[in-house]
């Protein structure tokens, strides 16, 4: 109790300025009590509180004036920030704009060329030997063969198509045909002229109209239907899809069905759907004009021409392995 004495009247004689300078008592959390004057707390009980400090006037202090914080510069990115609202005027993306094609700009890139425009243009050619093969089948080996030779333009353009079979030196099968192609839509033509059936059989002449194209799904697909002598009628129908495995390795199914109106008893042929041919072949194109190819084929033949067939000795379906080569310029 002696040193609490002692200390009291020392703290008594410090210079209030140095007690009270630079003490901001505006942020404390006790209020301010009444008359100007802040009440020190209580010492805390017990020998080991310290002294209470003396009571002091600090009317004279002003807390400093509150002011708000400045504004924050305006943030000239906001507008292409991703999901900020737009606000004001629309944001105009920086970098130079080319200026709007004028009506003289878009005459100069799509002229008119007119309706026989396609006339003035060169005409080309091309041969396509589409198959050349060997088929081998339990009890003999044939050589049968596709191609086509064309020349025109884009629009129109003259095709002269060969298809056959030879079997022991004897032509057993020879199609030819001449057609005018004429496209009228993007990926389809039509198709208009004759076509002559030899082999076996007396010849057999034909008229015939269809058509040609790409149908969905990148199926090649032919449809033609011939009229001819003695009021005699058919219909062919074609199908064919290039798969490509890589670059170079294609997987080619392909169908050929034929149907007629009457029958044809010397060529063995019934009326109604006659005969069905499938095919699958693997080509690998060494170049993209030339591509051997290995592959099957089925044949068979289909209602009373079945019939026809089993009468005259002969088989009415089979397969063949088949191998040849594919080639155009």
């Amino acid at each position: 109790m002696k040193r609490f004495f002692l200390i009291v009247p020392l703290a008594a004689l410090l210079p209030t300025p140095l007690l009270a300078a630079g003490v901001d008592h505006s942020q404390h959390g006790s209020p301010p009590t009444p008359g100007g004057t802040l009440s020190a707390p209580a010492p805390a009980a017990g020998p080991a509180a310290g002294p209470a400090p003396a009571e002091e006037d600090l009317s004279h202090h002003h807390a400093p004036a509150k002011t708000s914080p400045p504004a924050p510069p305006a943030d000239e990115h906001a507008g292409h920030r991703q999901g900020a609202p737009a606000t004001g005027a629309p944001v105009v993306p920086s970098g130079p704009r080319l200026p709007l094609p004028t009506p003289e700009d878009i005459a100069a890139a799509f002229p008119d060329l007119g309706p026989h425009a396609h006339m003035s243009e060169p005409g080309y050619g091309k041969f396509l030997l589409d198959r050349l093969e060997a088929q081998d089948a339990a009890d003999t080996t044939a050589l049968a063969w596709e191609a086509e030779a064309s020349w025109g333009r884009a629009l129109d353009r003259v095709v002269l198509t060969s298809e056959g079979e030879r079997v022991h030196g004897d032509t057993e099968e020879l199609r030819h045909e001449l057609f005018w192609r004429h496209a009228f839509a993007s990926w389809w033509e039509g198709r208009l002229g004759v076509r002559r059936d030899d082999g076996e059989a007396d010849g057999r002449d034909w008229a015939g109209v269809g058509i040609e194209g790409l149908a969905p799904q990148f199926v090649e697909l032919s449809a033609v239907a011939y009229a001819g002598e003695s009021g005699r009628t058919a219909f062919t129908l074609e199908a064919e899809y290039e798969a490509r495995l890589t670059n170079r390795l294609i997987l080619v199914p392909r169908i050929e069905l034929n149907a007629y109106g009457e029958d044809d008893l010397p060529a063995g042929i019934a009326s109604g759907l006659a005969d069905a041919e499938a095919g699958l072949r693997l080509r690998y194109e060494l170049r993209r004009e030339f591509a051997p190819y290995v592959g099957v084929e089925w044949t068979r033949r289909l209602g009373d021409s079945a019939d026809f067939a089993r009468t005259a000795g002969e088989r009415s379906g089979e397969a063949r392995a088949v191998a040849g080569v594919r080639l155009w310029f």
